[in-house]
């Protein structure tokens, strides 16, 4: 299937001619699925699909053919008693390299160098630097970083990154694809760390996540597994019941309320003010850059009521001629400007969303997930008991 394509057809035949290695096996395989293969000619794809199938078979082609090959020269110097080092590098054969375009591995020249020779420097330059402070963790280093401590397997790491965002522990920036943790995040290592604990270090998880594999792999019994856990987690929990007043300290610190009244005033994007449902007048829109280059802390500021309601980080805002039922706010139209894409969102809902939204208390709620009475709303709701077990653990949903 892949000998036709037009970009990497010539490799696939390639393969087929000789240069065929059967693949190694990984280093670690967590059982979650088969290997990734392409199966059949990504013809008719495009977009994103396009690219995604492309990277599958070159990884795939790649995987069958033969290491790259090169010859690399260090040179070590000796100059007033400092050591400097440098090397050069000539490829002697891509091989893989040729079709996995993903991996760089580029020449470097040098001179030609003799053990124990003499020079002197034709110049020497002294430059001033200075050490900076690392960026925030991208989505693929997360997802390295959580393989090599074995939390999550290749079909859970994805759920566990959702569960991260969905509970208001981290927030995704737009721009850049980076986590930055959230005040609910912070709270919570500030108040464990003078107890002796440190949930932010991976080593609790990670051993919980081990017997879990030992369970499935029959090596260890689930009970067993349950009870090393409630051993090790119950002493924590004491501690921690027994010394609320470190998390209290944490979260006044964190979640003390911001003056937004004092923010800088944004414009909607139609110009509008809308309106408040606790005093009926307009609302303004104000944001302050968020620390760490993340994305703007947005909210929509009442004077009359001196509260601010929390919006959506990213997209354009305007107003929506419809009213939330739930709580009488007027309703926000978030504009994806990179798609045009469209959703809804109830400033006062969005953070706090009631009970009658069908929704838990924290995290996020958006019209389209909630299930009130309102035609906005977009969530599925119950309409009647699971016809099998009549005990309510079947969800139906119906059109509003």
């Amino acid at each position: 299937a892949q000998a036709g394509n037009p970009q990497w057809g010539g490799f696939a035949r390639a393969l087929q001619a000789g240069g065929f290695e059967w693949p190694r096996d990984g280093g670690h395989d967590d059982q979650a699925h088969p290997p990734i293969h392409p199966v059949k000619a990504g013809d008719g794809l495009g977009g994103d699909e396009a690219r995604l199938y492309e990277y599958v078979a070159r990884r795939f082609l790649a995987c069958c053919s033969r290491d790259a090959l090169g010859h690399e020269t260090t040179v070590k110097l000796d100059l007033a008693g400092e050591v400097f080092s440098a090397s050069g590098l000539m490829i002697l054969e891509y091989n893989y390299l040729e079709v996995y375009t993903y991996d760089k591995w580029t020449g470097r020249k040098i001179p030609a160098y003799y053990e124990g020779e003499q020079l002197e420097p034709t110049a020497l330059h002294l430059r001033e630097g200075r050490t900076s402070a690392p960026d925030p963790l991208t989505e693929p280093d997360l997802i390295s970083l959580m393989d090599e401590q074995g939390i999550g397997t290749d079909a859970t790491i994805a759920e566990h990154i959702k569960k991260i965002l969905d509970r208001g522990y981290a927030q995704k920036c737009p721009r850049g694809h980076f986590f930055l943790p959230l005040p609910l995040a912070r709270a919570l290592l500030d108040g464990y760390v003078p107890l002796g604990f440190d949930l932010g270090v991976p080593s609790l998880r990670a051993e919980m996540e081990r017997d879990m594999g030992a369970v499935v792999a029959g090596a260890l019994s689930r009970q067993h597994a349950i009870d090393k856990t409630v051993r090790t987690m119950r002493p924590l929990y004491l501690k921690a019941a027994a010394n609320l007043h470190h998390l209290r300290s944490a979260a006044a610190r964190e979640f003390g309320r911001a003056d937004a009244s004092r923010w800088p005033v944004r414009p909607m994007d139609d110009g509008s003010s809308p309106r408040c449902g606790a005093c009926g007048g307009g609302m303004t829109l104000r944001a302050r850059p968020a620390p760490n280059g993340g994305a703007e802390l947005r909210v929509l500021h009442c004077a009359a009521c001196r509260q601010h309601h929390s919006l959506p980080a990213a997209g354009g805002l305007s107003s929506h001629a419809h009213r939330c039922p739930l709580c009488g706010f007027q309703v926000l139209e978030v504009t994806n400007r990179d798609t045009g894409k469209t959703h809804t969102v109830c400033p006062s809902c969005f953070k706090k969303p009631p009970a009658q939204a069908g929704k838990a208390a924290g995290g996020e709620m958006r019209c389209f997930s909630c299930t009130a009475n309102c035609v906005l709303a977009g969530g599925a709701v119950p309409v009647r008991p699971c016809p099998k077990c009549r005990r309510g653990g079947g969800l139906f949903s119906r059109r509003k």
